[in-house]
């Protein structure tokens, strides 16, 4: 079972890496604005 999770989990890690990234992308922006409004 943990290796079945794992196999999935590997097949999947681009899909993960990249939602990630879009989230810290989105949130380092906001981040930067709020500062530049301040």
């Amino acid at each position: 079972m943990l290796s079945v999770g794992i196999t999935w989990f590997t097949s999947h890690q681009n899909v993960f890496t990249t939602f990630w990234h879009g989230i810290l992308s989105w949130f380092y922006l906001g981040y930067w604005l709020a500062q530049q409004l301040h």
